[in-house]
């Protein structure tokens, strides 16, 4: 596991030195630790322009500069920033505004893994994007809420998660799904070729009878005139 000498610092007792930073520069965060006085540096993102690129970036630079990194955020909307840093690399998060016990509960679970044991939020991306996980309930229970999803794939799904081995599960259902498809594809193909062989023929019919149509008569013209 990563080393946290900030964590270290504060079970120990012992005091902490860090500084403030607003821009995502990661330069910037190792230039801070070759100076070699600080412990840590606060990413202010409840002030600062940044995307989620950017804190892969400073998570890897703190992991370069061997500091520290702490991301201070408005726990009431920005949430799912916090799992995202806590992936990126960031060790400690400072939430903003908490005003009740519930904000305060809100806020240890986003940082928790999500297990059964730890009750936390803290899941693999896809997870965070479906915003009902974040109210704990499951990715299944989640998706079969949308409508869109099949009730086959829902429930694999499910068994995933209950097993433990929900990427093995996705990957079973992206196969199963596709080969769906892909049967569905040749049996459409199965019945549009005789419809297109049929379509063909009767245009080739119709040709024919007009370029031989006009022959036909002038013959028939001729025989009587000749009479």
């Amino acid at each position: 596991m990563r080393h946290n000498r900030f964590r270290e610092l504060l079970n120990a007792g012992q005091p902490t030195l860090g500084t403030h930073l607003l821009s995502c520069w990661p330069t910037v965060v190792e230039l801070v630790g070759h100076t070699g006085l600080y412990d840590y540096i606060e990413f202010s993102a409840e002030y600062a322009p940044f995307d989620l690129h950017d804190l892969d970036n400073l998570g890897r630079a703190f992991h370069v500069a061997g500091l520290a990194g702490m991301i201070k955020i408005e726990q009431s909307e920005y949430l799912h920033q916090a799992m995202r840093a806590i992936g990126s690399g960031f060790q400690s998060v400072l939430f903003a505004d908490i005003r009740t016990v519930e904000d305060a509960a809100l806020a240890v679970r986003a940082v928790r893994a999500e297990t059964p044991a730890t009750r936390g939020l803290h899941g693999v991306g896809m997870r965070r994007d479906v915003g009902t996980v974040r109210e704990g309930k499951s990715l299944a229970q989640s998706l079969e809420k949308t409508g869109v999803f099949p009730d086959l794939a829902v429930e694999m799904i499910d068994v995933g998660e209950s097993t433990g081995a929900l990427p093995q599960m996705l990957n079973s259902v992206a196969e199963f799904f596709e080969e769906d498809v892909q049967t569905a594809l040749t049996a459409a193909l199965a019945l549009i070729e005789p419809a297109i062989l049929i379509v063909m023929g009767s245009v080739v019919v119709v040709i024919l009878i007009a370029l031989y149509l006009p022959i036909f008569s002038l013959g028939q013209a001729s025989t009587m005139g000749g009479h």
